[in-house]
């Protein structure tokens, strides 16, 4: 196992050091930074502070050193743990020594989880990759391809997914839609409707936190279009209803959001400026549909991690 130090980000000081710390492994550090810009709410001092928790293997009161680092995020919003290792950036493949860091990491995330079922996501596996004795899992998401390899002999699975990007650039004004069409955002009485259309299951309570962060088509009064963007900063689920698709609803959309967002001037968007969106590595409809938004960029393969939340896995 690798030491895991916790980090408070409830001082603005404590966060600024962590998005300077990260800034410079742009764009491969969104998976945390953009947790630390979206899951904010003020606390007593007034101060927009994440709903996270941090560690980092870094000790406390010293400066990053030259090594491989890793940092360590879970969000209650998503039950989610996320992990950014400074060897993500990098080019090449993974060094064994690198390989063992994130092993070693991940060892100790489990080791946080066991025992505390606050970090547990309880996963359906089909029954033949069911580990023994465990059905509590830990949820670490958007791992880097780099780390697939090192992981799988621990990991009972692993969801593939296609990072897009769209990088830092001017504001640009949408245009208007269609007669026919409203844009706006999502409201309350829409949650039943998004979450059916979804793939993923969330809570209403999930998605009620993320209204202000959405864009909606409306048509006769109805929702037809909608996305929104999630406690990591990444834009998602985009929806079009079948009965409108092939209209330009969900470029629609995605650009109506960009948006709102911002993102002109290193400024806004999911964090610094950035917006991205995770695509299923089997959806590859949805990744034509992604190469072919004017500003979006393919990134790299990511996987959302199961590990027994145990440290004996």
């Amino acid at each position: 196992m690798i030491d895991l130090y916790p980090t408070q980000l409830s001082h603005p000081d404590a966060a600024n050091a962590l998005v300077a710390l990260l800034q410079p492994h742009l764009p491969h550090s969104l998976t945390i930074l953009g947790y630390l810009f979206h899951s904010c709410r003020p606390n007593p001092s007034g101060f927009q502070e994440p709903q996270v928790e941090v560690w980092s293997t870094i000790p406390p009161a010293e400066p990053p050193s030259a090594g491989v680092f890793s940092v360590l995020l879970f969000s209650p919003a998503d039950a989610q743990f996320r992990l950014f290792c400074s060897a993500d950036s990098s080019a090449g493949p993974a060094e064994a020594a690198e390989e063992a860091h994130v092993v070693g990491v991940m060892r100790s995330a489990t080791r946080i989880a066991d025992g505390n079922p606050r970090y547990r996501t309880i996963v359906s596996l089909p029954s033949g990759d069911q580990p023994p004795n465990a059905v509590a899992m830990i949820f670490v998401g958007s791992v880097h391809e780099k780390w697939a390899r090192c992981l799988a002999p621990h990991a009972p699975r692993m969801n593939p997914c296609v990072k897009f990007l769209c990088p830092p650039r001017p504001a640009a004004t949408v245009a208007p839609p269609h007669r026919e069409w409203a844009v706006g955002r999502l409201e309350e009485a829409d949650l039943e409707r998004v979450r059916a259309a979804s793939g993923i299951a969330r809570s209403r309570e999930y998605l009620l936190e993320r209204l202000t962060a959405s864009v909606c088509v409306r048509a006769d009064g109805l929702p037809v279009a909608w996305a929104l963007v999630h406690a990591d900063g990444s834009i998602g689920p985009l929806h079009v209803e079948d009965a409108q698709r092939r209209r330009g609803l969900g470029r629609l959309v995605m650009r109506a959001l960009v948006e709102q967002l911002g993102g002109a001037d290193g400024a806004g968007g999911g964090a610094l400026g950035w917006n991205w969106t995770d695509v299923v590595a089997a959806n590859e409809k949805g990744s034509e549909f992604m190469r072919s938004l004017e500003g979006w960029e393919e990134g790299w393969m990511c996987y959302w991690v199961f590990m027994a939340a145990s440290a004996s896995s």
